[in-house]
């Protein structure tokens, strides 16, 4: 029996040292890649990422913290990409309503959508203005960041806590996935929907919060709205909107 302990600890012990010899050569490649082609290395670097999140054991804080730089990275590049597409269909009318921020309020500058209750997409846009002097391609790139970010930290990884990587490389290998820029506030709504579906179980502020992100950043998902909040109700019903009103019967 300590024998087979003994060997099976010294199997892991070359796993371990296997995995860790892969992942410095893949993420020396990766960055080399990165460096010549930035949206082609995104996804070597996910691969190095996935081989470090394979390692059996605890992660270190040095491990978690190279793990999240390589993502941080893969975030900006992506949303750089994201912002560098060619300005079309409704893109036209939402980058205009945009620069019309500095004599209007987001509510007002949404008054061609939803009757101005799709203004979400506007109100994070805001400061973005007047901190770029209502520069065109900051309002892209604060847009593709903040759909990114959501996808990369916090759909993905809550989908998939060991896998999420290879999630990512599909989604970002997907063409689709980058004409979404061209339809703003849809994508920006299903990002929002995505997000609070993946925290219904865990987070109640979360949930609430993307949910009415999601519902006032486009209208098509307000039934999801309803939806969503109805089974988190049944799942957990001693927990109200955002925790304030006990449901339970009062004895």
């Amino acid at each position: 029996m300590i024998k087979m302990l003994t060997q099976e600890r010294v199997l892991a012990a070359k796993k371990v040292q296997n995995l860790s010899n892969y992942s410095i050569v893949v993420l020396f490649f990766a960055l080399a890649v990165w460096v010549v082609v930035p949206i082609v290395g995104i996804f070597p670097l996910l691969l190095s990422v996935q081989l470090n999140l394979l390692k059996p054991g605890k992660k270190s804080k040095s491990e978690i913290f190279l793990n999240n730089l390589l993502l941080i990275l893969v975030v900006f590049t992506v949303s750089v990409f994201f912002s560098s597409v060619s300005v079309k269909l409704d893109l036209i009318k939402y980058i205009a309503d945009y620069q019309q921020l500095d004599r209007l309020t987001p509510f007002e500058a949404a008054e061609s959508y939803g009757a101005g209750f799709e203004f979400i997409i506007y109100l994070l846009a805001y400061p973005v203005y007047y901190l770029t002097n209502g520069a065109a391609y900051a309002f892209l790139f604060n847009h593709a960041l903040i759909i990114n970010t959501l996808v990369v930290f916090v759909i993905s990884k809550r989908l998939s806590a060991k896998y999420y990587p290879i999630l990512l490389m599909i989604v970002f290998s997907t063409p689709t996935y980058y004409f979404q820029i061209q339809v703003m506030r849809h994508a920006l709504s299903n990002t929002f929907l995505m997000a609070a579906i993946t925290t219904i179980e865990s987070s109640g502020i979360s949930f609430f919060v993307f949910l009415f992100l999601s519902a006032f950043s486009h209208f098509s998902n307000f039934i999801y709205f309803a939806i969503l909040v109805f089974l988190r109700l049944i799942n957990k019903p001693q927990i109200s909107f955002l925790n304030i009103f006990p449901l339970k019967s009062i004895n």
